[in-house]
């Protein structure tokens, strides 16, 4: 093996270990909204009818797309009134409901919990002590079937909130690789690439997002999620707010872009001197996006939660935006002069950014 490509086999060596440290590092986290209480509570027996039903929940929950639905024993929906927040409790959803007679009744409700994703289920009462029960838990099992929602919209739905992640990664780890670690980059077609390639995966995938949620929170077909009644629902919640707040910063970040990677001379075209504090404020912007829109947004320590999300989700986008480059442009031009330039700086970036995952995550 000749001296080059013991280099390069050296080089393309440092990505493979850095991906198999952060993907042995890596743990999803889940936490939905649970219900932690009802009003009546389940399964008891009432001696006459209830002027609500009050859920109370462990977390703040939405209810601009989801329900509170009431059925009697024979499996017949009942109108009750609107849901609301009773005394501004974010935590606490109410429905009013009408006299009901002597019966066994269904309550079957889906909120959205602050992570953006819906959640369900059912409980039972009897008003009366003679009312007929019937099979009540194989009418809970079959009216929560039925409001399920979409399989496709929720497969899609998720795909797209995977995409905005790793378009936003892309977006901002490249960028910040041809700014801190490989400047000469930017006349580079490829680099060039990557970059508009982060900025319409995330722009692309936002909208798509925002029509997809109103369908999958409110469990309804995929034809929906294009409704303009549907999308306004949406952006009354803060998932939408914060997903079309995220639209109008990629607007924003397009001049910066377009200075960042205008294929020219990088000698005779040096970047301005407002340059790299204003896309720090655009990067933190959209950094700050998943976070709002999610459970770092809500809770009791939220500046700490939101500071640590976007350290987070920031080093995550200087490791894996900066290893796209590194492996699809940089290594394969087979410059060792370049390589041996541009791979340690990277390296020591890495190593940083990699610190603070393992700190943050």
């Amino acid at each position: 093996m000749t001296r080059r490509r013991r280099v390069l086999a050296r080089y393309e060596a440092v990505p493979l270990l850095a991906g198999l440290l952060v993907v042995v590092a890596a743990s999803p986290a889940f936490a939905h909204a649970i219900l932690d209480a009802t009003t009546p509570t389940a399964g008891q027996v009432l001696a006459k009818s209830p002027p609500a039903v009050t859920l109370r929940f462990n977390e703040s929950v939405e209810v601009a797309l989801g329900a509170i639905r009431l059925y009697n024993s024979k499996g017949d929906r009942l109108e009750v009134g609107s849901s609301s927040h009773p005394g501004g409790q974010q935590s606490q959803v109410r429905v009013s409901v009408p006299k009901l007679g002597n019966d066994s009744y269904v309550v079957t409700w889906r909120v959205i919990s602050a992570d953006s994703h819906p959640v369900s289920g059912a409980f039972t009462f009897q008003v009366g002590k003679s009312a007929p029960a019937g099979n009540l838990q194989s009418l809970s099992d079959r009216l929560l079937a039925s409001q399920g929602g979409d399989t496709a919209v929720g497969f899609l739905y998720a795909v797209t909130r995977f995409a905005v992640f790793a378009s936003l990664a892309l977006l901002i780890g490249s960028a910040a690789f041809l700014v801190l670690v490989w400047p000469a980059g930017r006349a580079a077609n490829g680099a060039a690439r990557l970059v508009w390639g982060g900025w319409i995966g995330a722009f692309v995938a936002t909208v798509v997002g925002i029509a997809l949620d109103g369908a999958y929170a409110a469990a309804l077909p995929l034809g929906d999620a294009v409704k303009p009644s549907v999308i306004s629902d949406v952006l009354d919640t803060r998932f939408g707010r914060v997903w079309l707040l995220r639209l109008v910063l990629l607007l924003l970040v397009i001049p910066l872009l377009r200075l960042l990677v205008s294929r020219r001379p990088v000698a005779e075209y040096p970047m301005p001197r407002w340059w790299r504090p204003a896309a720090l404020v655009a990067a933190i912007g959209l950094l700050l996006t998943p976070g709002l829109s999610g459970h770092a947004g809500t809770g009791d320590f939220v500046p700490f939660a939101i500071v640590a999300d976007v350290a987070h989700l920031g080093a995550v986008s200087l490791w894996l935006g900066g290893l796209a480059v590194l492996i699809t442009v940089v290594l394969r031009r087979k410059h060792l002069e370049e390589l041996r330039d541009v791979v340690p700086r990277f390296s020591r970036l890495a190593f940083g950014a990699v610190m603070v995952i393992v700190a943050s995550g």
